[in-house]
């Protein structure tokens, strides 16, 4: 899996370090595992990809909007799967076969964020990949 550098705004708002990094324990999971899912046997990121563009790269992009922060999370694999879309939140949703992951990840990031006055939402998906974005609020100054 490879990281590309976000690209930070001149006008983005601070956001508190310890939240960003708690949101993004459960989002930054996804991908690797996912691709492992399709032939991957097992090591994050690696092996042969059946559906998806890409080997693993995941892509950061970094907003400011009126009410805090937009951070995109993109990852070229193959996207999530249509059956569990509609409660891909929801604790215990997984695609992973049982024991390689309770489907927790994305449901406790989304807590945590929602707990803090942000957000975690799903913006698209396909066979080609997928973008999670987390919204932070503007801190007060």
């Amino acid at each position: 899996m490879s990281l590309t550098t976000p690209q930070l705004s001149e006008s983005c708002t601070p956001v508190e370090i310890a939240m960003l990094s708690r949101g993004l324990t459960g989002v930054g999971g996804v991908a690797p595992h996912r691709s492992a899912r399709n032939g991957g046997g097992g090591e994050k990121g690696m092996g042969r990809r059946e559906r998806g563009r890409g080997a693993g790269t995941v892509a950061f992009s970094i907003t400011a909007l009126d009410e805090g922060v937009a951070l995109d999370v993109e990852d070229d694999g193959p996207g999530v799967l249509p059956e569990i879309r509609g409660r891909l939140f929801e604790p215990y949703t997984t695609s992973r076969k049982i024991g390689e992951g309770m489907g927790l990840g994305l449901a406790i990031s989304r807590k945590i964020l929602l707990d803090h006055g942000g957000d975690l939402e799903l913006l698209r998906t396909s066979e080609a990949g997928t973008v999670f974005r987390l919204l932070f609020p503007r801190v007060a100054q």
